[in-house]
């Protein structure tokens, strides 16, 4: 809950600076509001309506404009919210909470706020085209990172979490190529069977009496059947599998870098290759919890289907895995479909042009992907009870790097602090105290009561007077 608190402040600051320096160039906060909205006039008069020169030319010091650097601090607030490189670290925590908070905060809703807030303000991102390439690049090293993460998880939980930290980085990818519908169409898949595959994973952790270690399952598909096909049809939809959902929407992201010209077709390549890694860690997560034999007899032998309250939703989110991806399937042979873009057109104001012209070429290399990778991993599953890559892997040491850049750095400048405070602050203070007490204690010296000590004083202080006048002379 710590972590989550305080890497999310760091996202909400730069949010909150990007806010208010939208308000002071704009003169609001409405997207929308009769021809004055932020949206509006970034259409009509493009980046001069924010202009910055009026705060010093604070932008110029940052080498961008005024909207591109009100873009860069939004996208910082929604790395920190949707977990992208380098504010991603709280979210895999964050999978200790109950599966259901799980599949509806962090697989379905909150995580994806960031990738709405970019795709809500295309008009802003458009303007800033640096800014754009920007996201795409996090985007595509964020899902690298977590899916290889993810391939070095033994834990049902953790390689779902990191899934979707991969599957967030892909929509930034989208966001960043221009393909915003594109981006909101994974937002939508991807709340349905990562959902669903939370939800299954807490279904076994019910059957399995709180065991979370798939190296301790296997052979489940028998005594789960509900789950185990919802589990199987969510899972085949996370790889990007055709036809189920994710393909269409994973492609479409994929096919859309391609078009977008200059460096984004290597970041197009980047994202297949994360495709395949997904795939492959999906269908190995598959096999070692339903596949094969039974790793642990004990577990086996008293694992039970999970009840109604529990396997209804589950049946109902895998129909969404098989049939939300037709939403978004493009023109082909002149049927005007991809519904999807239809209706997102006059928030987006375009509709993405593969959705209109498929590149049916990069659909055969993604259903193959999907599919290569699902029974490669599948075959690892169940062959093995290892992981791909070691344990040790974890986060690549992004936690033990910010423990030793920020926690220890933070601590020397506190203990730094704490000494200016003690030494600095408070010595000054009580060394005043101790001046004034000192010569208040040698004044107290001559208050003696007796009339001769005080006759004798007198005396002393009128002849140094009359020295003092005859050496005036």
């Amino acid at each position: 809950s710590k972590k989550a608190f305080i890497v999310n402040r760091v996202g909400d600051m730069a949010f909150l600076l990007g806010m208010t320096l939208m308000a002071l160039s704009a003169g609001t906060l409405k997207y929308y509001d009769g021809g004055k909205g932020v949206l509006e006039v970034a259409a009509t008069k493009g980046a001069s309506a924010f202009d910055l020169s009026a705060l010093n030319n604070g932008a110029a010091a940052f080498g961008m404009g005024g909207v591109a650097l009100i873009a860069l601090l939004l996208f910082i607030g929604a790395c920190g919210k949707s977990a992208q490189l380098p504010l991603y670290t709280w979210l895999p925590d964050a999978m200790a909470g109950p599966t259901p908070v799980s599949a509806l905060i962090h697989a379905a809703t909150m995580v994806t706020a960031g990738v709405y807030i970019c795709a809500r303000s295309s008009a802003l991102f458009d303007l800033a085209p640096q800014v754009k390439l920007l996201i795409a690049v996090v985007g595509v090293l964020t899902a690298l990172v977590a899916g290889l993460t993810a391939l070095a998880h033994s834990d049902i939980k953790k390689v779902l979490a990191y899934s979707t930290v991969s599957q967030l980085g892909i929509m930034f990818v989208a966001v960043g190529s221009g393909a915003y519908t594109a981006a909101i169409f994974h937002v939508l898949t991807h709340a349905f069977f990562k959902a669903c595959l939370f939800l299954g994973a807490g279904s076994v952790i019910h059957a399995l009496h709180g065991e979370q270690d798939m190296r301790k399952m296997g052979g489940l598909a028998s005594k789960m059947k509900t789950t185990n096909w919802t589990f199987l049809v969510s899972g085949l939809a996370l790889a990007g599998a055709f036809p189920f959902a994710g393909f269409f929407s994973k492609d479409e992201i994929i096919a859309e870098a391609f078009h977008a010209g200059g460096v984004y077709p290597i970041i197009a390549v980047l994202t297949l290759v994360v495709a395949f890694i997904t795939a492959l860690y999906t269908g190995r997560q598959y096999a070692q919890i339903f596949g094969g034999k039974a790793r642990d007899e004990h577990l086996h032998e008293h694992a039970h289907e999970s009840p109604a309250v529990m396997t209804i939703p589950l049946v109902v989110l895998a129909l969404g895995a098989i049939f939300a991806g037709l939403l978004g399937v493009p023109h082909i042979g002149g049927l005007q479909l991809h519904a999807l873009a239809d209706w997102l057109e006059p928030v987006t104001g375009r509709k993405d042009a593969v959705a209109l012209e498929p590149n049916m070429m990069l659909l055969i290399v993604g259903a193959l992907v999907g599919w290569i990778g699902w029974f490669l991993g599948k075959t690892m599953g169940t062959n093995s009870s290892r992981a791909l890559l070691p344990e040790k892997t974890n986060t690549l040491s992004i936690d033990s790097l910010y423990g030793k850049v920020f926690g220890a750095g933070g601590m020397v400048i506190s203990q730094g602090a704490r000494w200016f405070d003690d030494k600095i602050i408070d010595g000054a203070v009580n060394g005043i105290g101790s001046a004034v007490n000192s010569l208040s204690g040698a004044l107290r010296q001559t208050q003696t009561s007796f009339v001769r000590n005080y006759a004798l004083g007198m005396a002393v202080g009128a002849a140094v007077i009359i020295a003092l006048f005859v050496v005036g002379r």
